[in-house]
């Protein structure tokens, strides 16, 4: 049987808590994780621009979420590093990549935060 509730009731709460203080009441708070506003192709590599990515970190853990496509469509596996408040990614695979994807799956696993140490969402920018 999937579960449909988050396992973790309170960090959702809490998130939503924020929103409702930077939205609803105009308190000056964080209230969301870095948020894909878009790629630029580099050669071998796309560099991810973000929203909310002040002070971007992974604590310490590897960036194992992230995918590339060239024009093939084909997804494949591919390294990325924090750079400021972007990241690049590249791929030995991807030769000329054009699109990229993070965290996609369901069993995904928050790996990218902000310094106010709320987490990425998942996207992939073949459909914006």
């Amino acid at each position: 049987m999937t579960k449909i509730h988050p396992p973790y009731k309170r960090e959702v709460g809490e998130r939503l808590a924020l929103l409702a203080l930077a939205k609803d009441y105009g308190h000056d708070v964080a209230y969301a994780g870095p948020l894909f506003r878009e790629h630029k192709i580099e050669g071998r590599s796309i560099r991810v621009f973000f929203d909310y990515a002040e002070g971007m970190t992974t604590h310490g853990t590897a960036l194992s979420s992230f995918e590339l496509a060239g024009s093939d469509g084909e997804w494949h596996k591919a390294s990325a590093v924090i750079d400021g408040d972007t990241v690049v990614v590249t791929s030995d695979v991807v030769t000329e990549p054009m699109h990229v994807r993070y965290a996609w799956y369901n069993e995904s696993t928050a790996e990218l935060w902000n310094g106010a140490g709320l987490p990425a969402s998942s996207f992939r920018s073949d459909e914006w």
